[in-house]
């Protein structure tokens, strides 16, 4: 039985500055008591990586691969909002579509010293060189939009320019994948034994299922994310800050923002606890 759920963009902000929590997460957190943290965005993948002090690449780090480099390539639509800007959501197409797309991005990134592969579903870019650029994680860029300006690095420039070459090569595909972004990089890999449920690709293909999870780790905008009942625990996490409820017979008051080690400490035991015997 799942008892606790952890909701990625669970908490928005809204035109006035005000934090929220999603429509759709709104009933689940009412009467119950609250704490806050302080934490910056996440992905189910780079929560889990957060918690066990590694690169979100490093866990996705093909067996046996050997490279200088690696990024976790997220596949993306993009929304583009009043003002012109473009919000990323990871992309959800068919299998044959999404095949064709990987092997678009591949010989694009290939040309710029990259080998694409996939663990499970998930993509990752292998580097024969270290690439000094330091680009926003894929949380980010969905919270903040898609960056108008070159990130820092001397390799940032070039970065740059091999995700716009593969921008235009999906639009002349007429790919339903509209990009791709870099992010998360490692430079060794990491083993972990993870015990959750999610949907999430990227974490979906480092999970253990050999368990039955007693965590769930879900983005926030998928209708097949919901709890059938509520959970006796709920974090939503986004706009900077996560709001862990709690089971409570009164809602209790405005609680003070805390550092996260406390929460991070609860995720690592439930996560990446031992196998149960």
């Amino acid at each position: 039985m799942i008892r606790w759920w952890i909701v990625c963009g669970g908490l928005v902000r809204n035109l006035h500055g005000e934090i929220s929590p999603h429509p759709a997460w709104q009933a689940l957190a009412r009467h119950k008591r609250r704490a806050r943290y302080r934490i910056e965005a996440h992905t189910p993948l780079s929560l889990i990586a957060w918690a066990a002090g590694a690169p979100p690449a490093a866990l996705l780090w093909p067996r046996q691969a050997r490279a200088a480099q690696a990024w976790v390539a997220t596949p993306f639509v993009a929304a583009i909002s009043a003002r012109a800007e473009a919000f990323p959501r990871r992309a959800a197409a068919h299998a044959d579509a999404m095949n064709e797309a990987f092997a678009t991005v591949a010989s694009v990134l290939g040309a710029h010293g990259f080998r694409l592969a996939r663990t499970g579903s998930a993509w990752v870019a292998l580097a024969d060189r270290v690439w000094d650029v330091a680009p926003p994680s894929f949380a980010e860029v969905c919270e903040t939009g898609l960056p108008k300006r070159t990130p820092a690095g001397r390799d940032a420039a070039r970065w740059m320019r091999m995700l716009t070459e593969a921008q235009m090569a999906l639009r002349a595909i007429r790919s339903p994948v509209q990009g791709i972004w870099l992010w998360g990089a490692a430079t060794t890999p990491v083993a972990i034994q993870t015990f959750a449920f999610s949907h999430d690709p990227e974490l979906g293909a480092i999970l253990n299922t050999a368990h039955a999870p007693q965590l769930a780790i879900v983005e926030a905008d998928a209708e097949e994310n919901q709890p059938r009942t509520p959970p006796e625990r709920l974090t939503l996490i986004g706009a900077g800050e996560a709001w862990d409820f709690r089971r409570a017979w009164l809602p209790w008051p405005k609680p003070r923002l805390k550092e996260a080690m406390e929460f991070r400490e609860a995720l690592r035991r439930a996560a990446l606890r031992s196998a149960p015997k």
